[in-house]
């Protein structure tokens, strides 16, 4: 594990970096000017027998590149992506993209891409699949069984600094390094605060329970390796930009890969804005939470709340049963 800027996404598109990862990481182009991603790194590839190739690649990167026909579904296709699966999973071809910054340790880069994908599966794929179980869970008994929907609704609450990371990240604005630590250390909190959920759990013999207990004991290593580790690059807060110092470069590169292929409209001033906003909601509502509520409920998650928190939209919709053990 290593240091996160980053990892954290939207659901839906923090598990495409996954998919599109091997097959963007021969996209190794020469450097490409201002407003698009601005990799660099190794020389251009030859193209492929299947009609692929980087300069193809760039084309998503704004580049208005010659037309390459898309090759049908061959087997020779498939042996390729094949090939690239395995480049990918014995090291070869990952990071599947150049680095931002040519002066970024290959060992930093490798570490920190690896850190993003145990974040994609542990801290936005997993918590996605409990979120659903919670909700039939609660469901299926009345609301009488809630315990992990609102141990994983919290999480989200608390991880949501995550996404908020990942817009200033695409921004390049320096205060993303302060709020990558801040949202390690609050999934730690989320899932470990409430001391009644916990009982709780562990009481429950359940395969569900069994589940959340194990992805909660992995997220925690994730978690705090990535908190420790974030640590040392804190002085990306202060540098005049993030890509041209060789180490905060590295934190930015997989936002800003995902960018460059899911959505490349969507602009870098545009990102840091709604990062911001989402930012200062974010401190408002935790402000507001530790003020008035928790003086009430304490480390009491099934406590009733005395205001509005998130859990009344949960009890509106029949999905929590208020009550205070």
């Amino acid at each position: 594990m290593s240091a996160r800027p980053v990892p954290g996404l939207p659901g839906f598109l923090a598990l495409c970096i996954l998919i599109t990862g091997v097959a963007v990481h021969e996209a190794r182009d020469p450097p490409v000017n201002a407003g698009s991603f601005r990799f660099t790194s190794r020389a251009p590839r030859a193209v492929h027998s299947s009609g692929r190739s980087a300069l193809a690649f760039a084309g998503l990167h704004g580049q208005h590149q010659q037309h390459v026909p898309r090759p049908r579904r061959t087997k020779g296709l498939q042996s390729l992506r094949s090939s690239q699966v395995r480049r990918a999973l014995d090291g070869t071809g990952w990071p599947p993209v150049p680095a931002l910054n040519p002066a970024s340790e290959e060992s930093l880069r490798l570490a920190v891409w690896t850190d993003f994908q145990l974040a994609v599966v542990f801290f936005v794929v997993t918590p996605l699949v409990l979120l659903g179980a919670g909700i039939w869970s609660s469901l299926s008994t009345g609301g009488r069984r809630d315990e992990v929907l609102r141990l994983v609704s919290g999480y989200w609450q608390c991880s949501s600094m995550l996404l908020i990371t990942v817009l200033l990240n695409i921004g390049e604005l320096q205060i993303s390094a302060v709020t990558g630590l801040a949202a390690q250390i609050m999934i730690l909190v989320s899932l470990w605060f409430w001391e009644d959920l916990t009982e709780a759990l562990d009481a429950q013999e359940d395969a569900l329970a069994a589940f959340v207990r194990t992805w909660r004991l992995i997220a925690t290593a994730v978690a705090a390796a990535g908190a420790a580790a974030n640590i040392p690059f804190q002085y990306c807060a202060t540098v005049p930009s993030l890509s041209a110092d060789a180490g905060c470069a590295a934190w930015i590169e997989a936002p800003l890969a995902l960018r460059d292929i899911l959505l490349p409209s969507f602009g870098q001033e545009l990102s840091a804005q709604i990062g911001l906003l989402g930012l200062a909601i974010y401190t408002v509502y935790i402000s507001y939470f530790a003020v008035f509520i928790l003086p009430t409920t304490g480390r009491r998650g099934l406590a009733t709340r005395p205001s509005f928190t998130w859990l009344s939209a949960l009890e509106w919709l029949g999905l929590a049963s208020p009550r205070d053990p």
